[in-house]
């Protein structure tokens, strides 16, 4: 019931698309780890693990989601930048850990952006996603 509610709420959120995951272990906070890109079909029952809160045009989303119009821009202005933003904005609602584990990712995203936008551009290449890029 709690997925039909936010569907009702939020439809442009929930249209079916199949989700791209930046796969991060965050299982030490002080290190995480990038671990590559994967891709799921989309599942009707984890509508609110893929719910999506558009942002500005040109800066972050209000979640690190986003749908994607050219992977280098998305990657560098929606997902990369949504750390900065966030992690400055609710500054004094995070928890010590909480602000520790945004630096941390926001560093490893930071230092890996090259490395993880090729592996994006090849993964979505060699599974032929996202046909129509120009990019690609």
């Amino acid at each position: 019931m709690h997925n039909d509610f936010a569907e009702e709420i939020f439809p442009e959120y929930f249209n079916g698309s199949d989700p791209f995951k930046i796969k991060l272990n965050i299982s030490n906070i002080d290190h995480p780890l990038y671990e590559g890109i994967d891709y799921e079909e989309f599942d009707a029952n984890k509508k609110m693990k893929y719910f999506y809160k558009k942002g500005s045009a040109n800066g972050p989303d209000k979640t690190p989601t986003s749908k994607i119009t050219e992977i280098e821009k998305t990657f560098k202005n929606k997902i990369k930048n949504f750390f900065l933003k966030y992690s400055q904005i609710y500054k004094d609602q995070l928890t010590k850990d909480n602000k520790k584990l945004l630096k941390n990712i926001q560093n490893l995203i930071n230092e890996k952006f090259d490395f993880i936008l090729s592996d994006f551009k090849n993964f979505t290449d060699k599974h032929n996603f996202l046909k129509n890029q120009n990019e690609l």
